[in-house]
């Protein structure tokens, strides 16, 4: 019987559109863009409940409905970025997380929180979703504090756990920490996971989402934590030597939004 995951999070459309610019705007000095394709995904918890699903788990996401849209205007050739534009870059009150005592929490393996503080989760919304299972996993742009207590793992990059340090440290949460910085690596519980230097990088969009679902994964077939780190920053490190944001799974599955 496939596994059931709870996904939880703010959700966008990340739209790539590609094209090519190959002279410069004779009125003012910027590059004139010629847009060839244009491909979409589910961006942010989508995003990892897209990679959860193509790594074989059954997934519930429960989102915002209002339609942030990341669209990113690429160099076809180079890769190059030549501008982001966010709509919709928040989540309206009404559009908020709410009704947690209709969820059924005890149906789901693990709940996986992906928070990236545009409005959908407050605090106390986490802090209540962390007691309602037994293995709640949370990467997050908040800052951390007491209210993280309860959840089993955090995911957190460099700059966001600089951020939050003291109080994470006062907390004594590191045995439960994990710390994504790029392409040094990741660190967890003072142990530094190095990665090769010669990773060619094409884009890492959606890069950290594709760490966590695979930590997610592992952890779940009952891997030692180190290991499945390691599994995870494997999977990383395959994901930004692919265009745009990549699933790293090959099973075909469906979402089921609630």
């Amino acid at each position: 019987m496939t596994e059931k995951i709870l996904v939880i999070g703010d959700f966008c459309i990340d739209r790539f559109v590609y094209g090519s610019s190959k002279r410069i705007n004779p009125e003012v000095p910027v590059p004139i863009f010629n847009p060839i394709n244009i491909i979409e995904n589910y961006g942010m918890a989508g995003n990892v409940a897209e990679n959860l699903c193509s790594l074989g788990f059954e997934i519930d996401l429960i989102c915002n409905k209002n339609k942030i849209v990341k669209t990113r205007y690429v160099d076809i050739e180079s890769n190059h970025m030549h501008l982001r534009v966010d709509e919709n870059d928040s989540v309206e009150k009404e559009d908020s997380f709410k009704d947690i005592n209709k969820i059924d929490f005890d149906q789901y393996s693990t709940v996986v929180i992906t928070d990236h503080n545009k409005g959908f989760l407050s605090e106390d919304d986490i802090k209540d979703i962390s007691t309602k299972n037994k293995l709640v996993f949370l990467q997050t742009s908040k800052l951390i504090d007491k209210w993280a207590e309860s959840i089993s793992y955090i995911k957190l990059n460099m700059k966001e756990y600089l951020l939050s340090k003291d109080k994470i440290n006062e907390l004594n949460f590191l045995n439960k920490l994990i710390i994504t910085d790029g392409s040094n690596g990741c660190y967890y519980n003072d142990i530094h996971f190095p990665i090769e230097k010669n990773i060619v990088t094409r884009d890492l969009s959606g890069a950290g989402d594709t760490f966590l679902s695979v930590f997610v994964k592992s952890i779940l077939e009952k891997l030692d934590v180190e290991i499945s780190i390691s599994e995870a920053q494997l999977a990383a490190i395959e994901i930004v030597q692919k265009r745009g944001v990549a699933k790293i799974g090959e099973n075909e599955g469906s979402i089921n939004f609630l």
